[in-house]
């Protein structure tokens, strides 16, 4: 919701970025808001009708809204009441992830149109990957009833650091995965605009636009799963940091005799709590007790266990499992109490795919939370769940072209054109 006076100044005295950042504000309220008509936008916007009237003018004219009913009020003219219109525009997002690929198709709207996923093993050579995600896609389109030539985007969601000037991504957590050129793969292979950016930030992404980050201002997104990562959004803004770098919260020190961490340190909270961490831990439990129930649910197999067969055995009752499940929990726990006394938000959002099935280690989360925080900072701080399941961060990518999309309308604007829907920018 925006809430700037209308006599507020400018950041920029440009009337041509004045007016795209107002066309930035119209275009989240109908999101936000949906089915509005000019005077909803106006008086939400805090926007004059003359202002309104000309960017939704030119917002219908470009095919971004369109006009879904008239509603008679009296006598006079019936009001148009306006939406988002998701034909404008298909675009794809794609994470992926350590033990998994999914894939979901939004519309210009950012509502999804279909999802899928398949599981994966730990860090693949990049060539399979490309494949694999070739087969996604190829799945996700005919599900869809699309082409190819039908979309508009694609959007990447990857668990690493993003080299934003080459679209190139590393991974701590993969050997396998350094240096690659990404943006470049896919640009090669779809010759559509290729938005890549880091998985956590795409997850808040998500939650921002329609989880429980939806009308809040400032939240922090834990997102747990192979890794564990952090969004962070600061007056509904993604925050980034300076190189794109943010959110390492796996990668904070919590113990400097801890065990070694994928990324060269000791006792990060990723080398106690991470996926990649539980099957490690697995693997020693299942040595030290063959007659486990984790020897049931992985099948035999201590060098291939992955963490969502830990939480399977310790839901079927294994103590061993449960204990691993509530170590981590505490560790993670206390990497958040830390992430809220630092950062003060309203709203923690606990999300990724270790949490799914999984009240074991989220119990251990919350309480370790409720014990390690102040007060007066604990009082401040909603905690909650996500709700939109594993694929959040591919839905954030495939929002992320979206965002795309209008950032070079927006530019467009600024140069007084009509501009190319179909310009290059990284998210």
């Amino acid at each position: 919701m925006w809430t700037e006076k209308k006599d507020s100044i400018p950041e920029k005295g440009d009337q041509s970025y004045l007016r795209s950042r107002n066309t930035a504000r119209i275009l989240e309220t109908l999101r936000q808001n949906e089915n509005f008509s000019r005077q909803d936008l106006a008086e939400q916007t805090n926007l004059d009708k003359k202002t309104v009237l000309n960017i939704v003018n030119g917002l219908l004219e470009k095919g971004m809204i369109h006009i879904t009913s008239r509603q008679a009020d009296g006598a006079g003219r019936p009001k148009e009441i306006l939406d988002i219109n998701g034909n404008y525009g298909r675009y794809a997002g794609i994470d992926l992830g350590g033990t998994h690929l999914s894939g979901v198709l939004v519309d210009f709207s950012g509502k999804q149109i279909v999802s899928g996923n398949i599981e994966v093993h730990n860090g693949m050579e990049p060539d399979t990957l490309m494949k694999l995600c070739a087969y996604l896609m190829g799945n996700l389109l005919k599900d869809a009833g699309l082409k190819e030539y039908d979309l508009s985007g694609i959007g990447i969601s990857f668990p690493g650091f993003v080299a934003s000037s080459l679209g190139s991504v590393t991974s701590e957590n993969f050997p396998k995965w350094q240096n690659i050129p990404i943006q470049g793969m896919f640009q090669e292979r779809y010759n559509v605009p290729i938005c890549v950016d880091d998985s956590s930030r795409l997850m808040a992404l998500a939650e921002l636009w329609f989880g429980k980050g939806r009308g809040c201002r400032d939240f922090i997104v834990a997102d747990l799963g192979f890794g564990i990562g952090c969004g962070i959004v600061i007056d509904r803004k993604i925050f980034r940091g300076s190189a794109g770098k943010s959110g390492e919260v796996g990668h904070t020190i919590v113990d400097v005799n801890g065990p070694p961490c994928t990324c060269g340190s000791r006792g990060c909270i990723e080398s106690f709590a991470a996926g990649w961490a539980l099957s490690r831990d697995a693997q020693v439990v299942m040595k030290e007790h063959p007659d486990s129930l984790l020897w049931e649910t992985s099948g035999g197999s201590p060098e291939g266990v992955n963490f969502r067969q830990v939480i399977l055995a310790a839901n079927l009752g294994d103590s061993c499992c449960a204990g691993l499940l509530r170590y981590a929990g505490t560790y993670i726990g206390i990497g958040l109490s830390n992430t809220i006394s630092f950062f003060n938000p309203s709203r923690l959002i606990i999300g990724g795919r270790l949490i799914q099935d999984n009240e074991i280690l989220l119990k251990a989360v919350t309480e370790t939370i409720n014990s390690n925080c102040m007060k007066q900072i604990l009082d401040d701080v909603e905690i909650t769940v996500s709700e939109l399941g594993g694929g959040a961060s591919a839905w954030g990518a495939g929002i992320s072209c979206i965002l795309n999309t209008e950032n070079s309308y927006f530019a467009a604007i600024q140069n007084g054109q009509n501009g190319a829907r179909k310009t290059l920018v990284l998210a």
